[in-house]
């Protein structure tokens, strides 16, 4: 294996984890701003670290030349992951920025910036819209919903499909060092301060509900991504995430699915250049499991044709 290679899998092996969040969006969005005439349609990701992308260990954003030029570029971030996974030229996939949650922006600012993004034409009914959240919760859950709300009725009124996900972690095993787990986690129910035990997943579903607009999709990541772990951890010891939160370049495969599904995207949507890809990186990418080169296009395959949990509201049937 080459030096960058060498480089590239010490740092995925060894990747810390990442308190940072949302980050200015990427050299696509700002393409797509610039020129919305070359896609036919957008899918833009708003969210913080997990859509930003960590799937190389780091962010795009603070990535090292070598890394940049590196083999395995393409498996940066949801975005990118996306368009390796697709055929088709006319559809666009960009890190729009973000998040959801208060820790950097307002879920107003966050609900005024898509507005003005549609407003200048930027954003519009042919487009997909996917919202995620996974940042150290500051609020209560009755407060968490009404910002989901705010935010998704802003990407909705852009005409748009809006995929609302909520977010996949590993409980007490995420090794966050000197935190609390249960600050990051968004599965596990913990007592609200209407005195129910209720998770932070349990307020994102309530403000889909609540919101109940046809255009909007409540895309379950993390029964999803559970039930895509098992198969990996039982058939190959592969795992998923870091450190219990960020993916990556496994984790990050049933986003794109899910994605390509709820968005309805899959005319031209396949793992063959994604297998590849991982083939010839085995050393980087198999994470110290027992996952051989024969296993590869059996993993994609549970990607790209698991299932995905999806809910729809208002009389539109999933």
């Amino acid at each position: 294996m080459n030096k960058i290679l060498m480089t590239i899998a010490a740092a995925l092996l060894s990747a810390s984890p990442a308190f940072g969040q949302a980050a200015a969006p990427d050299d696509r969005f700002n393409e797509i701003s610039q020129d919305r005439s070359k896609y036919a349609g957008v899918v833009f990701f708003f969210g913080d670290s997990i859509m930003r992308g960590y799937g190389l260990g780091t962010f795009p954003d603070l990535a090292t030349a070598d890394l940049r030029n590196s083999p395995l570029w393409p498996l940066r971030s949801p975005a990118s992951m996306a368009e390796l996974m697709t055929d088709n030229t006319r559809i666009g996939y960009a890190y729009a920025g973000g998040p959801v949650g208060p820790d950097e922006v307002s879920a107003d600012e966050l609900a005024d910036r898509i507005e003005d993004l549609h407003d200048k034409g930027t954003v519009g009914s042919a487009d997909v819209i996917v919202l995620e959240d996974a940042g150290d919760r500051t609020v209560t859950q009755t407060e968490y919903a009404a910002q989901w709300k705010t935010v998704i009725k802003a990407a909705a009124s852009t005409g748009a499909t809006v995929l609302v996900m909520n977010t996949f972690d590993g409980g007490p095993d995420i090794a966050f060092p000197k935190v609390d787990w249960k600050d990051f986690s968004y599965s596990t129910p913990v007592l609200s301060d209407d005195g129910e035990l209720r998770s932070y997943n349990d307020a994102i579903a309530q403000a889909v509900a609540e919101t109940n607009l046809p255009s909007v999709v409540l895309v379950d990541m993390d029964t999803t991504l559970r039930a895509y772990e098992r198969a990996l951890l039982r058939n190959f010891g592969l795992p998923i995430t870091f450190e219990g939160i960020h993916p990556n370049v496994w984790g990050y495969c049933p986003y794109i699915a899910a994605v390509m599904r709820a968005g309805r995207l899959t005319d031209t949507f396949g793992g063959e250049r994604l297998t590849l890809l991982l083939e010839d990186n085995m050393e980087a990418v198999s994470y110290g499991s027992h996952l051989r080169k024969e296993d590869v296009a059996t993993a994609v395959h549970y990607c790209t044709n698991g299932p995905v949990v999806m809910v729809r509201f208002a009389g539109n049937p999933t």
